[in-house]
C-alpha cells in the first residue's frame, strides 16, 4: 500500500506576477488563515542566486504546488526555451511523478468569465509594454496557449484535476476546500466528536433495507435496456419525502453497481445546478476537463469510448431545489445527451444507467417527461421514476435482521423488530434516522 503524502503545510504558488498580482494576493491571504505557509517569488531574499535554481529548490521543499494560469506566458530565463512558470510546472510534475494523486492544484479561469476577461486585459496591457512588435506579442500568446493545452492534457490523467474558476471567490474557495480535502481535516476533527453507536449499520446496507420494490424496478428496466439495440442509456429517479433514506439508498446502488461489474461514478456538480452544470460534472467524472464551458459532443464521445469497455452507472445525489429541476434534467441534459450518443459511430457493447436522487415526493408526473419505471411502453428519453421511497416497517427491519444478523438469537431479533413499532404496532416516524444514529438500539 502506498505511503500517504503528508498534510499540506506549505505551498509553492506559480503564476506570472504582474498580470496575476491580485489573485496571487487573494490566495496568499486565504491560505495563510488555514494556516498554510505559501511561497511567493516577491518574498524571496536571495538576489545573488540564479532565479531558476531558487525556484526549483523552494518548490521541492514545499508540500504542494498551486498553478494559476492566465493569458501571459511570462519571463524566460537565459539559456531556456520555456518561461519560468512553465519550468515550475514541469519541475512539479517531475518531483511528484511517483504519486498516483500528486499534490498539484491547478486553476484556469473559465472562458468568458469575469476572471478570464480581467486576466486577459491585464495580460494584454503588460504584453504591450514588453513587446512593442505585434508579431512578437502574438508569438508569446501562442506559447501561452500551447502551455495551457499541455497543462490540460496532463490533468486528464488519473488522480489529476483542473479547477476552472469564474471569479476571485471561486478561486479562493476552490483552493481552500481542496487543501482541507487533501488534509482530511473534517475527518480528523470528526474523530474527536461524538462516537456513533457500536452497532451502526453501513449506509450501503442500511440503504437496501425495505427497498426491494425500487431495486426490482431498476433491475427489470436494466434488462429491457440491455435487450434494445437502439437504446444506449436510461435515467431513473429516486424520490420520496425529505430525509427518507435517499442518500443511503444511493450508497446501496453503488454497492449493487460494483457487484454487477459496472463502473460507478457519483458526484455533485461543483458550480451550481442545472443542465450546464450536469454536463460539466459528468465530464469531470469521466476526466474530460472543459475550460470552454459545457461540450455535449466531447462528453458523448468519451461516454461511447467507456461503454465499449464496461457498463456505467452514474449517480447524481441531487439536482438542487429549483421547481423545474426534473424537467430541465430531461430537456436540457438527458435528451441532448441521448441525441449526441446516437450520432456517434456504431453501437457500444454496454449501456449507461443514470440515477437521479431527489429529496421531495414526486408530483403528478408529466408523461412526456417522467414515466413510472417498468411501464409497458417505456420511453427511455423520459426519466423513469422508481417506486416512491417510504419509511421502514417493523417487518422490513425484521426481514433484514433475519438475513444479516446471524449472530443474534431469535428472541433478540424479535425484540429489536418489536421495538421498531409503537404500542399500536405501527412503525414510528424516521426509522431510518433511528437505525442510522442508534444502530441496533438494543442492550
Amino acid at each position: 500500500m502506498p505511503v500517504p503524502l503528508p498534510e499540506i503545510g506549505s505551498l509553492f504558488l506559480s503564476a506570472t506576477a504582474r498580470d496575476c498580482e491580485t489573485p496571487r494576493k487573494d490566495i496568499k491571504r486565504a491560505v495563510e488563515k488555514i494556516p498554510v505557509l505559501i511561497t511567493l517569488q516577491e518574498d524571496w531574499t536571495n538576489p545573488a542566486a540564479y532565479v531558476e535554481d531558487v525556484c526549483r529548490d523552494k518548490l521541492t521543499a514545499c508540500d504542494g504546488y498551486v498553478g494559476l494560469f492566465g493569458h501571459r506566458y511570462g519571463w524566460t530565463p537565459p539559456g531556456f526555451q520555456e518561461s519560468i512558470t512553465e519550468l515550475e510546472f514541469r519541475w512539479a510534475t517531475h518531483h511528484w511523478r511517483a504519486c498516483h494523486t500528486p499534490p498539484l492544484f491547478l486553476f484556469i479561469p473559465r472562458t468568458g468569465s469575469e476572471a478570464d476577461l480581467t486576466l486577459k486585459a491585464s495580460a494584454e496591457a503588460i504584453l504591450a509594454e514588453e513587446f512593442p512588435d505585434e508579431a512578437v506579442r502574438e508569438a508569446s500568446r501562442q506559447k501561452q496557449i500551447a502551455f495551457k493545452a499541455a497543462v490540460v492534457a496532463w490533468a486528464g490523467g488519473p488522480g489529476r484535476l483542473i479547477n476552472p474558476f469564474n471569479d476571485s471567490i471561486d478561486l479562493v474557495a476552490g483552493l481552500v476546500s481542496t487543501i482541507h480535502h487533501w488534509n482530511q481535516k473534517l475527518i480528523r476533527e470528526a474523530s474527536d466528536g461524538p462516537r456513533g453507536a457500536i452497532g451502526r449499520i453501513p449506509d450501503s446496507e442500511l440503504g437496501a433495507i425495505g427497498r426491494e420494490p425500487q431495486m426490482q424496478a431498476l433491475k427489470r428496466a436494466r434488462r429491457t435496456v440491455n435487450k434494445q439495440a437502439d437504446t444506449l442509456a436510461a435515467a431513473f429517479l429516486v424520490h420520496g419525502p425529505e430525509n427518507w433514506g435517499q442518500l443511503q439508498f444511493a450508497q446501496a446502488l453503488v454497492s449493487w453497481g460494483q457487484d454487477e461489474e459496472m463502473i460507478v461514478l457519483t458526484g455533485q456538480p461543483l458550480y451550481g445546478h442545472g443542465s450546464a452544470a450536469l454536463t460539466l460534472q459528468l465530464g469531470a467524472l469521466l476526466q474530460v476537463p472543459s475550460l470552454d464551458g459545457p461540450d455535449m459532443g466531447r462528453l458523448a464521445a468519451r461516454l461511447l469510448a467507456r461503454l465499449e469497455e464496461s457498463p456505467l452507472l452514474v449517480i447524481l445525489p441531487s439536482l438542487g431545489g429549483a421547481p423545474d429541476r426534473l424537467g430541465d434534467f430531461v430537456t436540457g441534459f438527458w435528451r441532448p445527451l441521448l441525441d449526441a450518443l446516437a450520432a456517434g459511430p456504431g453501437t457500444p457493447a454496454h449501456r449507461l444507467l443514470c440515477v437521479v436522487v431527489d429529496h421531495t415526493p414526486l408530483a403528478a408526473p408529466a408523461d412526456d417527461l417522467i414515466q413510472p419505471a417498468g411501464s409497458a411502453a417505456a420511453d427511455f428519453r423520459c426519466l423513469q421514476a422508481l417506486p416512491e421511497l417510504t419509511d421502514l416497517t417493523d417487518e422490513d427491519v425484521e426481514a433484514w435482521l433475519e438475513e444479516s444478523c446471524r449472530k443474534l438469537t431469535a428472541p433478540q431479533r424479535r425484540a429489536i423488530a418489536a421495538d421498531a413499532a409503537d404500542a399500536a404496532g405501527k412503525p414510528p416516524v424516521y426509522v431510518y434516522n433511528r437505525l442510522d444514529l442508534n444502530g441496533f438500539w438494543a442492550n
